[in-house]
């Protein structure tokens, strides 16, 4: 796999994102200086301000400032919100692999991360602002994934496959065609960019949570941090299911449900929470 990988040309990270990154690391990080950051380009205040006011969110009030949306969601949801719109800028706007545009894979990591978010409050808000932003960052790796498969000219039968495929069988699909998921692309995306060990490691087991235990434990000393990050790794393994690029059915979120109780999570918040997405349509 490694050889595959190695062949995609990665652009380098863009310089909006490496100052953000060195801002929200400050040990005295203040929010107008982000704010600052992002209100250089116009692209990264529409963004962020269309974030912020999503109906996901169920706010009652409607976000007019950068500054406004850092304080309600925190820097690491709004840094989550830049590194994917300069990420997905990087390449090409379709993933054609999938049948979809990058704008589509935006929408859909920002439904996944609103629930990420709302759900954490609910029952693990320790863990709140890195899971919601783990979430909005793992579907990136179906761009250079799709971009291996329409190099070799394997998108097409892939994307045949896939409209066929269950929600549950696009991992075994994507390990047919490439021997990878595309979130262990994502891994190999943000290590390429020497991004943060937690978020490498923690994109490697989003299929597999059931090795995540096992594998994050030896791969940080400090426990306490593998403990969160495994619970992160379940919990993000739950979201992909529910809001993927396929519908599911009754008897899938049955199933959905039943390995979120497996995972040891309330599944009453997750039905609950389903409801008022639905709701929020």
């Amino acid at each position: 796999m490694k050889q595959i990988l190695d062949k995609i040309n990665i652009p380098p990270l863009p310089t909006s994102i490496i100052e953000i990154e060195a801002i929200v690391n400050s040990p005295d990080f203040e929010i107008s200086k982000m704010a600052n950051i992002i209100n250089k380009d116009a692209a990264l205040v529409a963004y962020v301000l269309k974030r912020s006011n999503s109906p996901l969110y169920g706010l009652s009030r409607t976000i007019n400032s950068t500054n406004t949306a850092i304080s309600m969601f925190g820097k690491q949801e709004v840094k989550s919100w830049i590194y994917s719109l300069v990420i997905r800028g990087s390449f090409e706007r379709d993933i054609v692999s999938y049948g979809i545009d990058s704008e589509y894979l935006a929408e859909l990591s920002g439904k996944q991360s609103a629930f990420a978010g709302r759900w954490a409050k609910m029952e693990f808000p320790e863990i709140k602002e890195k899971l919601s932003f783990f979430t909005f960052m793992m579907e990136l790796g179906k761009i250079p994934f799709s971009f291996i498969l329409r190099a070799s000219d394997k998108n097409n039968e892939f994307l045949s496959k896939f409209k066929e495929a269950k929600q549950n069988e696009i991992a075994f699909l994507e390990k047919e065609f490439i021997g990878a998921t595309s979130y262990e692309f994502s891994s190999f995306l943000f290590d390429k960019w020497n991004m943060d060990d937690e978020l490498v490691n923690v994109m490697k087991f989003i299929d597999y949570p059931e090795m995540a235990e096992e594998e994050l434990s030896l791969a940080f000393d400090d426990k306490k941090l593998a403990l969160e990050l495994i619970k992160i790794t379940k919990a993000l393994h739950i979201i992909k299911s529910l809001f993927s690029l396929k519908v599911i059915n009754n008897e899938e979120l049955n199933d959905i449900l039943k390995k979120a109780k497996a995972l040891g999570f309330n599944t009453d918040n997750i039905t609950q929470l389903l409801a008022e997405f639905t709701a929020s349509k």
